[in-house]
């Protein structure tokens, strides 16, 4: 690789992280719009359990109905790796720390877990096409119904 292309790598990585931070300020401030527009319009959001969500609408309204349940959220990214499979095309990995407090009872809440990501790119920019989400614990969240957990655990060895 020449220095030239290095670099052309780098601001595409920090493009695509950007997406990542993006998408988790626009949840702890409840942006709904910007939440829904870190996505491609033909979106997949896999929360999980079941949970999922395809398009930019119906991420809007996922996101709004699980928003509407906390007081207060702060999402903490770490651990981003990104790898091209071309100019256009990317996946990611990351990990978040997840603060809720919920509005009726004032529990707090707390989630361990990883993104995994599938990103394209547009004229427009860097886009998360499909998310998972998986988590390795959490704390304070009552179980999803038919369910043992809140949330999905990512697999381990």
């Amino acid at each position: 690789m020449t220095h030239e292309s290095d670099l052309s790598q780098l601001i595409q990585e920090r493009a695509v992280i950007d997406v990542l931070l993006s998408y988790c300020a626009s949840v702890d401030e409840v942006r709904l719009d910007d939440i829904s527009m870190c996505f491609t319009p033909d979106c997949l959001f896999d929360g999980g359990h079941g949970r999922i969500a395809r398009g930019r609408a119906e991420m809007r309204q996922f996101a709004e109905a699980r928003l509407k349940l906390y007081e207060s959220t702060s999402h903490h990214l770490s651990n981003c790796q990104v790898q091209f499979r071309s100019a256009d095309e990317a996946s990611s990995r990351s990990y978040v720390f997840a603060f809720h407090r919920l509005h009726a009872s004032k529990r707090v809440a707390l989630l361990w877990g990883r993104y995994d990501d599938e990103f394209v790119r547009s004229n427009e920019g860097w886009f998360i096409r499909s998310r998972r989400l998986r988590v390795a614990d959490d704390d304070g969240f009552d179980p999803t119904p038919g369910y043992a957990t809140a949330f999905e655990r990512y697999r381990r060895g």
